[in-house]
């Protein structure tokens, strides 16, 4: 049983990001955080990792504030791997993008074609500037996706 909250990317959480993003729509665009967010829970519902007991904050006032003690807030998904919002974005992509796993890629966009369609260039630290035809974006939007193999510098 676990004392406090684990403040590192399991391997659990990590290899579920990784499956997500390797099999996004579109593997140039790849996906926000919130998308890998909320196919976290609809891919994997039954995921479970080990959890600390609750808390229970005593009621009183703080001694040196003299304000009212506040409850710590419990995560959304406390006992599934990836259990929070912030957890996800501070600390499994945090982590994957340091670990050169994946990249956060600017996606801007740009004029129409003949056709009608939207073009889009994404921008990447990584690889540079590329233009993408197609699907339909926000006008600028951040997003993370898997880094190719042997892209890593």
């Amino acid at each position: 049983i676990l004392k406090h909250w684990v403040n590192y990317g399991t391997p659990a959480a990590r290899e579920m990001v990784r499956n997500i993003l390797a099999t996004a729509p579109n593997k140039d665009i790849g996906l926000d955080s919130h998308e890998i967010y909320e196919r976290a829970f609809k891919e994997y519902p039954d995921a479970v990792t080990p959890t600390p007991p609750p808390k229970s904050t005593p009621l009183g006032f703080h001694p040196r504030t003299r304000l009212p003690k506040i409850p710590v807030p419990v995560p959304p998904r406390r006992e599934h791997p990836v259990r929070s919002m912030k957890y996800l974005k501070r600390v499994i992509l945090k982590e994957m993008a340091e670990a050169k796993e994946i990249e956060k890629v600017l996606i801007k966009q740009g004029e129409m074609t003949e056709d009608g369609k939207k073009k889009f260039s994404v921008r990447s630290k990584d690889l540079g500037l590329s233009d993408i035809i197609g699907e339909d974006l926000k006008s600028q939007c951040w997003r993370w996706r898997l880094l190719p193999p042997g892209a890593s510098s």
